[in-house]
Parts: C-alpha cells; sequence; structure tokens
C-alpha cells in the first residue's frame, strides 16, 4: 500500500431520544460522511470503504 492508497475513515457515535447514531467520514479520495441510524448499515458502509482499500486480490480473505 502506498501513500496514495491510503484512507482516512472517522466513526463517531452517540445516543439521541434513545436511539443510536453513527456518523462516518471519510478522509482522501473525495471527503464524505453519512449518517446512519443502525449499526448494521453503518457497519455494512465501513466495510465496504475497507474492502475498496484491498483491491480485487485480497477481497476474498
Amino acid at each position: 500500500m502506498t501513500d496514495n492508497d491510503s484512507l482516512v475513515v472517522v466513526v463517531r457515535a452517540w445516543r439521541e431520544h434513545d436511539r443510536l447514531l453513527v456518523r462516518v467520514l471519510t478522509g482522501s479520495k473525495g471527503a464524505c460522511g453519512r449518517v446512519f441510524a443502525d449499526i448494521d448499515s453503518a457497519s455494512a458502509h465501513i466495510r465496504a470503504l475497507l474492502t475498496e482499500l484491498l483491491g480485487p486480490a485480497e477481497t476474498n480473505r
């Protein structure tokens, strides 16, 4: 992996009105942020981001 292949992922979670909110912020490769109201959706998004870093050869590990 080179510096150009890196990705910054920041996960922030908090409780609001008796529910859990998860904000996922990404830097490099086009910064963006998404907020999820459930753990499964947030986890799937984080998994997809990290899978991008693996590339096709390592995806099936």
